[in-house]
């Protein structure tokens, strides 16, 4: 969600609405030389902002993926408080993904997509990955990334019963079905589909891989594995991602039963690729990227440095020397 200035009602008629100057946002003409400035609403100043927030994370760093500049500026929105209010007044997780069309997933920020402060540590990896590989037996499901992720383990056993916030945002572009009837169905139209799936709670790794890698053998024509990798923490839930190809999902809980969830699968489901008897299709590779943020609010613990040092970062630090 973005501001877009504001549509003007019609005293008289309460059926019109039509942009207005004064509720408008002011911006730069395409034709600068006869008038340097314009008047620009609606979707128009929305995607004029936007697309400047994207240049600006592109500036910085040039080395980012376009499919890390979405997944960036999706993950750096949060709620306002009317909208957070009625997202939090259900607990019905399908009502709150109707409340999504509305809103989606709140206002972008620049300053947070660009940093992470010290209590709110930020993750980024950018990969590529081959969803199925065509074999004589046929094409089956192929690569599964396991990330172990720095956690700051000490600090959030600390943090005890504290309210921290986690949050994943996986972002990657698929090649559409040219075919007339796939847009009916998600697992027709996309080229493959990307999950995403958090260790629980007291879960040994290797569990955790054995039931990821469990996915493969299962008939999944769809894609959607309904309740496979159900999760009851989850604020939106598995069906917030069971279709397209931007997927963002969002945990609350205390601190201390966040500890030990430190890996993150990500997985395929099916698409048009496995179906098709292209063999590169089959055996074709997609670029993903992965954004994970915990969020402590207003404490005074350094997420950033616990995991800068389990991650190996060098951290610089200005030392006084009389």
């Amino acid at each position: 969600m973005l501001e877009a200035g504001n549509k003007g009602i019609d005293s008289a008629d309460s059926s019109l609405v039509s942009g207005m100057d004064s509720l408008s946002l002011l911006t730069t003409s395409r034709d600068p030389l006869v008038h340097p400035l314009t008047l620009s609403w609606a979707t128009s100043a929305a995607t004029a902002q936007l697309s400047g927030m994207a240049t600006a994370l592109l500036a910085d760093d040039r080395s980012l993926w376009p499919e890390t500049v979405r997944a960036l500026l999706t993950h750096s929105a949060r709620w306002t408080p009317p909208m957070e209010t009625a997202l939090l007044a259900t607990g019905q997780k399908a009502e709150r993904l109707l409340m999504l069309r509305r809103f989606g997933y709140g206002v972008p920020s620049l300053d947070r997509a660009l940093r992470s402060a010290s209590n709110s540590l930020a993750l980024v990896a950018q990969q590529e990955i081959q969803p199925f590989h065509r074999t004589k037996g046929g094409t089956k499901l192929h690569q599964a990334h396991f990330f172990s992720l720095p956690w700051p383990r000490d600090t959030l056993l600390d943090l005890g019963e504290h309210e921290v916030r986690l949050r994943v945002s996986l972002s990657y572009f698929i090649e559409p079905n040219p075919s007339a009837d796939a847009p009916l169905s998600p697992a027709r139209y996309r080229s493959a589909g990307l999950r995403f799936d958090l260790r629980r709670r007291n879960e040994p790794q290797d569990r955790f891989e054995a039931r990821v890698n469990a996915l493969a053998s299962l008939e999944e024509d769809e894609g959607d594995l309904p309740g496979v990798f159900a999760d009851q923490g989850r604020l939106l839930g598995e069906r917030s991602i069971s279709a397209g190809s931007l997927h963002v999902d969002e945990w609350r809980c205390n601190a201390a039963d966040l500890a030990d969830r430190n890996a993150i699968a990500i997985f395929p489901v099916g698409g048009w690729w496995k179906m098709s008897k292209d063999r590169s299709r089959n055996n074709g590779s997609m670029r993903y990227a992965l954004v994970v943020t915990i969020d402590a609010g207003d404490v005074e613990q350094d997420l950033w440095v616990e995991a800068a040092v389990a991650a190996g970062i060098e951290i610089e630090q200005d030392v006084s020397i009389s």
